[in-house]
């Protein structure tokens, strides 16, 4: 999944200096059965409403989590 797209970000880690790789939210949805085991419209449902379109595969997926874990009203 290698794009000219992707951004570099600093993201706190343990020891608060970690980088992780953000990508456009199109770009993980078209993979996001590879890298997330879940179809784009539910990665699409998880981000829904946030005010960024590019995320890190660890945030998409904990992202993802947090979507299929809602109770549903």
């Amino acid at each position: 999944m290698k794009s000219k797209n992707k951004q570099m970000s600093e993201a706190a880690g343990i020891n608060g200096t970690a980088s992780e790789v953000v990508y456009p939210l199109e770009e993980l949805a078209e993979h996001s059965v590879a890298l997330l085991g879940v179809n784009r419209e539910v990665l699409l449902g998880a981000v829904h409403g946030a005010s960024r379109n590019h995320f890190s595969v660890e945030e998409a997926r904990q992202r993802v989590q947090q979507f299929l874990k809602r109770k549903v009203q």
